[in-house]
């Protein structure tokens, strides 16, 4: 692997399947998120709460593109692939949206999340 080579593109696939995905796809690995508490004399510290790892993305609409299918994706395994040699599996992966097919664009967005979220 180039040390100096920048993730430009990615491939997605669902329990095996590649996804027509186009540019812009997002992994957010997930954890924790960690909010500030404030009191009237500055910072006293931080909260902290679980956040689902997500993926989204948009796929090509052709005539083999089933919207049925994609909205009943639910304890899938997906694999987020970067041309910079780093794979995320996403496990139990659902989609917690319904897809939305885009006219004119010819995409369907897709907002799936999971249990969990390991660099493999």
């Amino acid at each position: 692997m180039a040390l100096n080579k920048v993730t430009g593109r990615v491939r997605i696939k669902v329990s095996g399947k590649l996804l027509l995905s186009k540019h812009g796809a997002e992994l957010d690995f997930g954890g924790v998120k960690r909010t500030p508490i404030i009191g009237s004399n500055g910072i006293h510290g931080y909260s902290e709460e679980t956040v689902a790892p997500t993926v989204t993305c948009s796929v090509s609409h052709r005539a083999d593109t089933s919207l049925e299918e994609l909205a009943n994706y639910v304890d899938e395994t997906l694999v987020f692939e970067t041309d910079s040699g780093h794979s995320y599996v996403l496990a139990g992966a659902f989609l917690s949206e319904s897809p939305k097919l885009m006219e004119r664009e010819g995409e369907v967005r897709l907002a799936f999340a999971g249990i969990s979220c390991d660099e493999i």
